[in-house]
């Protein structure tokens, strides 16, 4: 595996005191990032349930700082190959069936 198709591990990505309560960030892939919004694949591993899975997050900058947005959004400008090159590399690099 290229160090391109290298996820950024768990700790890249923006979370709070409560994050990990749900789901344990494992590593993912950046889709989108600007000043205001940013929209990621990632692997996590629910904690309740011990199973893993490939979640789509999207974050909006506050004055606090990177907060979870709702998953309302427009993607007609995303390339869907390409997401699904990374859902596919994500699931094969942490075991996800």
């Amino acid at each position: 595996m290229s160090e391109i198709d290298q996820p950024m591990p768990g700790s890249y990505f923006p979370k709070n005191e409560n994050s990990d309560v749900y789901a344990k960030r494992l590593g993912g892939f950046d889709i989108y990032k600007s000043k205001t919004f940013w929209m990621a694949l990632v692997a996590v591993e629910k904690t309740n349930m011990n199973k893993r899975t490939v979640k789509w997050f999207r974050w909006k900058m506050k004055p606090i700082g990177w907060k979870t947005d709702y998953c309302n959004m427009s993607v007609d400008y995303l390339d869907f190959d390409e997401l699904k090159r990374k859902i596919i590399l994500l699931k094969e690099f942490y075991n996800i069936k």
